[in-house]
């Protein structure tokens, strides 16, 4: 077979030339696969090292290893706060979080640390400073701590696996011992999978006997295409009555804002619903919700979507909320008053991963609890856009 397919690019060699070979269709054709071919084995080779990543030995903060606990880590899509009722926007979008306002512990000045998602979640997942080679793909991950401490972890996704490619965010999802992509659309933009798929999966690990658990669910969120993100009963702003005009904002784009607004109502109940289940399930537990990145939807400018070298602060402000049960709160009431009292400092969550392990009372080897807000020795630091311009600095 191979040979049937050398001889018409020999003879475009002999009669066309080099410079005419490249262009030959199976030429590209065979090339492209080669290059596909060394690709694979590159990841499948960062695979096989994150496999055997560690950061034993863990110490457990509440001193009670054996105890049950479960912990769940929403990350959401596009989420821009400023478009949440519950941060002050104007539409209601998230009546169930903020029923449940009281129990919730909402940080109101947290950026991401990117505008997009594969950049955002290395940066916010991963452990940099401990990479054991000279890829970032060779740092350690949220997962692989939580692994380390002798947690059943879960990776759940209503993203489209396809799309993230081989280097994404599945690569270190895969760290997770039970990995579940519940979208298999090629096409990510006109995928139509809701994040209630995500709330079964959830339930069947709840259910199950494993003590120590702890569950990553990724959402679809507000993921362009917005109006694909909610079934129609959520279609609930339509009006754009309600939505100033501005010289960058015609009546198409307010259209635009009111189907994200009907995503981000969806979010809503998916994140709500998340919270409730495991409040049902009761025990050692605690929630905490955040997006990759935010959006611009019209708000600044005349665009919807992101542009990491040229960044508006919607692009990059984003929801950041835990839940605690009461367990939990009863076992680690200082550290609970910390979080509390942190609410109004100004983070970013590159450093997310020191968060989690503070979050899930661990500590380690290359533990650094004063890069949280949690620490009292936590000082703010300067924040900056993909593109190195200070955060205050960009349009609101």
């Amino acid at each position: 077979m191979l040979l049937i397919l050398c001889i018409p690019i020999a003879y475009s060699a002999v009669r066309k030339g080099p410079r005419l070979l490249a262009s030959h269709g199976v030429y590209q054709f065979c090339t492209t696969l080669c290059r596909y071919a060394d690709e694979i084995r590159a990841v499948d080779a960062v695979r096989t090292e994150r496999q055997s990543l560690s950061l034993a030995p863990v110490a457990f903060l509440d001193g009670d290893p054996a105890m049950p606990r479960t912990y769940v880590f929403i990350v959401g899509e596009s989420a821009n706060r400023n478009h949440f009722s519950l941060y002050g926007y104007k539409r209601n979008t998230t009546p169930r979080l903020e029923a449940m306002r009281d129990e919730l512990v909402i940080f109101d000045d947290v950026i991401s640390p990117d505008t997009h998602t594969i950049p955002s979640l290395r940066k916010v997942l991963l452990f940099p400073e401990l990479r054991q080679g000279d890829s970032i793909l060779s740092s350690p991950s949220v997962l692989t701590l939580l692994n380390s401490a002798g947690f059943t972890t879960y990776w759940i996704s209503n993203q489209a696996v396809n799309v993230e490619g081989a280097t994404g965010v599945r690569l270190f999802a895969e760290d997770a011992k039970h990995v579940s992509f519940l979208n298999m659309a090629r096409d990510e933009g006109r995928s139509v999978s809701y994040d209630a798929v995500v709330l079964p999966e959830l339930e069947k690990v709840l259910g199950n006997a494993v003590e120590r658990k702890a569950v990553f669910i990724h959402l679809m969120g507000s993921h362009l295409t917005y109006a694909l993100r909610y079934p129609p009963e959520f279609g609930v702003f339509s009006s754009t009555d309600d939505i100033p005009t501005k010289p960058w904002r015609p009546e198409s784009a307010k259209r635009y804002v009111n189907t994200y607004d009907n995503s981000i109502l969806y979010t809503d109940l998916i994140v709500s619903g998340i919270i409730n289940a495991v409040k049902r399930k009761g025990g050692n537990a605690f929630v905490v919700y955040f997006s990759d990145h935010g959006q611009e939807v019209y708000d600044t400018r005349p665009v919807r979507g992101q542009i990491a070298n040229d960044p508006s602060k919607h692009m990059l402000d984003i929801p950041f909320l835990c839940w605690f049960s009461p367990e939990y709160q009863r076992r680690n009431a200082e550290f609970v008053g910390r979080v509390k009292g942190a609410v109004h400092k100004p983070w970013v969550t590159s450093e997310f991963a020191y968060a989690a392990a503070e979050l899930a009372r661990l500590s380690f080897g290359g533990s650094k609890p004063e890069k949280t807000p949690f620490s009292a020795d936590y000082e703010p630091w300067a924040r900056y856009a993909p593109n190195g311009s200070e955060y205050g600095s960009l349009d609101k």
